[in-house]
């Protein structure tokens, strides 16, 4: 486990304290789940954040505000796409057509680590707005670290922590 968090640490860098577990089934999942929820809770210091896509669970801790988001991309409806991003983002999204459905879940994760570091719901992600420049995305707020790693072709993850 130690092994695992020094390359969590490195690859992280910023956010030290992320934990990534793959997972192959539900049950396995929930015990994971309750175990990182007692031992978190215990140290009441902290804040914490747990998300979980398909084969991983993501769990991030701080002294400070914190959200985290790991999605598997997946194909999704152009529709959907264009109800959740204004224009700059739909436009971010459709430059590379290849790349449409990772560029999408870029925004989206980043969108909702914000959300869940602000204790907010899923239901106000249009209200987050993003600046897009050089290509790159940024949360249009200076009071928070951000972070967006694709973890393999098939996950991101982000995270987002108040200063």
């Amino acid at each position: 486990m130690q092994h695992l968090q020094s390359q969590l640490i490195h690859f992280f860098g910023l956010f030290q304290n992320v934990f990534l577990f793959r997972i192959h089934r539900v049950a396995f999942l929930r015990r994971i789940l309750c175990c990182y929820y007692k031992i978190i809770c215990e140290k009441a210091t902290y804040y914490y954040n747990i998300s979980h896509s398909k084969d991983y669970v993501a769990i991030v801790t701080s002294e400070n505000p914190i959200g985290i988001d790991i999605e598997k991309t997946r194909k999704i409806p152009n529709y959907l796409i264009n109800y959740l991003n204004n224009d700059k983002e739909k436009s971010y999204i459709y430059q590379n057509k290849y790349n449409i459905y990772n560029r999408f879940f870029e925004i989206f994760t980043l969108k909702e680590s914000y959300l869940k570091m602000k204790r907010n719901t899923i239901f106000n992600i249009k209200k987050v707005i993003l600046k897009i420049s050089n290509n790159k995305l940024q949360l249009n707020y200076d009071k928070y670290y951000y972070l967006i790693k694709h973890l393999n072709d098939k996950y991101i993850l982000a995270i987002c922590e108040k200063k």
